[in-house]
């Protein structure tokens, strides 16, 4: 008697106590909501994301391994063909179609990948868009070509120039000017390098030819006129310190005067100038000259000069004088250092070089695991083919196009050649084959006319998704209306969530909180579960007389 009550009492059946009642049965709800697309019947993947996910990261893996370039572009854009929602796989061909520099394809993949992932794909999707866009262009004629070349070129040398020796950073500019001589920069950067004025004024005479923009053009005239000012300038001087080196005073104070007038500011040349007339004892081009000096405004000259007229008023009338030229003379002083020609030549805008040479994103993976329908089957058969199949590692030929859809006769004969009565075949929904007996092949499809003989007849229609139907038909002297309403083949998904948790089918709200099994009509199907303000999601591809269970 006692070793009876341990084992009720460890069986939970102890006289008096109750039995836990077994948990209430899961509710079957019958959904009409029509499916986001037709069931894929012969896919073997929970959705059309989890194909192309597959393909997605086998893609990747391969092309890490491999660096095949062109079998990773027809990868992923299998995989955006078999979800046009995933946005990963169009942002990763587009990377790819850029690397095969096909730019109007990876335009319009990194395009759709921003649109379909505005909160994370999009911004790194924007500035290669911006790229795309300026290279599609350019590629579509001869001269942008050119221009993407020249530019492409360009700008690494000018990220590098401060670095570069002179004669290195000529070579590298003339190596771009090569490219495309009409283009301004080369010869204008080559002119601000140069240390010769001549050579300088040659380069600036390209550049000023070259460039269409009129502000460009007036800073390029400007820095050639600065260059040919100072070739003035440096004759007019040089000749003039050859004269009074040899003696010659009264040509050498005509030179200095040159120089002078040349450049102004450089008012020692007016000194030299006034000295070469003294020592040619010609003090009245020397009053003329000094009085200048005077009313130069510059400070050390302008003393200097007053001293010396007043020197020479004792001996020269002229040195009296108050007035001078000094106002007109000085209206245009030039520089009073050599020019500096690169601070005149404007700067080369690089804002459009750099977009060309922008660097392409990464490529972005997926980690998400792939499931497969048969992983969801609350048959414990499927579990065999839950595996997820291999990829083919190589593409092989291309597969025919499938063959069109073979539409039947909507009329048909049966029976001898006895006189015929119309048989009036419909069905709910149309497009039902008819099999008259046991044929193999249908008669026709509905709404079908039969012109059959007298007698009877076994009909079976037959509806991809709808369960057959069988009718006999007997055939005498009136004709024969006969309709048959099909019965769908539905599939079920057993949401196994928390109690409570809200549902939603492809956004419309399920009346039964989960857990619950819904029956659906076979196709693709978008359920969301919401528990505790947190929502998931997933897409189901639900075939008929499927039995699924997604635990979110």
């Amino acid at each position: 008697m006692l070793r009876t009550l341990i084992f009720l009492a460890a069986a939970g059946l102890m006289p008096g106590q109750d039995t836990p009642p077994p948990p209430p049965p899961i509710p079957v709800v019958p959904l009409d909501v029509a499916p986001l697309a037709p069931p894929d019947l012969a896919s073997p993947y929970a959705s059309p994301r989890d194909g192309a996910r597959h393909r997605f990261q086998f893609t990747l893996a391969q092309l890490q391994s491999s660096r095949n370039v062109q079998a990773a572009i027809q990868g992923f854009a299998d995989a955006f063909a078999a979800d046009r929602t995933y946005a990963a796989a169009a942002f990763n061909l587009a990377v790819l179609d850029a690397i095969g520099e096909k730019w109007p394809d990876a335009l319009a993949a990194m395009e759709e990948a921003a649109r379909l992932d505005p909160a994370g794909l999009d911004k790194l999707a924007a500035p290669s868009i911006e790229r795309f866009r300026k290279l599609s262009v350019l590629e579509s004629t001869p001269e942008g070509k050119l221009q993407r070349k020249y530019d492409e070129a360009l700008y690494p040398v000018l990220q590098k120039l401060p670095k570069l020796s002179p004669a290195d950073a000529m070579q590298e500019i003339a190596d771009v000017g090569r490219i495309d001589p009409k283009r301004w920069e080369a010869p204008a950067l080559l002119a601000g390098l140069n240390r010769s004025y001549d050579v300088a004024a040659q380069f600036l005479e390209i550049a000023a030819r070259n460039t269409r923009d009129p502000q460009v053009k007036a800073r390029l005239e400007k820095a050639l006129e600065a260059a040919r000012r100072e070739l003035r300038y440096g004759a007019a001087r040089a000749d003039a310190d050859a004269a009074a080196d040899r003696g010659e005073y009264e040509k050498a104070a005509g030179l200095y005067e040159n120089a002078w007038a040349a450049m102004p500011a450089r008012a020692s040349n007016g000194m030299e100038a006034a000295s070469s007339w003294l020592l040619h004892d010609d003090t009245a081009h020397a009053s003329a000259d000094l009085a200048r000096l005077r009313d130069s405004g510059d400070a050390e000259l302008s003393q200097l000069a007053g001293a010396m007229l007043a020197q020479l008023e004792p001996i020269e009338p002229a040195a009296k004088s108050a007035a001078s030229d000094a106002r007109d003379f000085f209206k245009d002083p030039g520089s009073a250092q050599p020019a500096v020609l690169s601070d005149l030549i404007p700067a080369v805008d690089t804002s459009a070089m750099e977009l060309l040479v922008r660097p392409l994103p990464k490529l972005v993976a997926d980690p998400e695991p792939v499931v497969m329908l048969a992983a969801l089957s609350m048959n414990p058969a499927d579990a065999a083919s839950a595996a997820v199949p291999e990829q083919p590692v190589a593409r092989g030929p291309e597969p025919p196009p499938p063959a069109p859809v073979e539409h039947l006769a909507n009329t048909a004969e049966i029976g001898d050649g006895r006189a015929r009565r119309p048989v009036q075949v419909t069905s709910q929904p149309a497009a039902a084959r008819i099999f008259v007996g046991d044929a193999l092949n249908p008669a026709c499809e509905t709404p079908c006319t039969i012109q059959a003989a007298a007698g009877t007849y076994k009909l079976s229609l037959s509806l991809a998704g709808y369960r057959s139907e069988d009718r006999e038909v007997q055939v005498a002297a009136k004709p024969v209306d006969l309709d048959v309403p099909l019965a769908q083949i539905r599939g079920n998904v057993v949401i196994d969530a928390p109690a409570g948790s809200a549902l939603k089918v492809n956004g419309t709200p399920v009346p039964n909180p989960a857990p619950v099994e819904l029956s659906l009509i076979p196709g693709l199907h978008r359920i969301s579960v919401e528990t505790g303000g947190a929502v998931r999601e997933r897409t189901i591809n639900v075939k008929p007389e499927a039995r699924l269970q997604w635990k979110p």
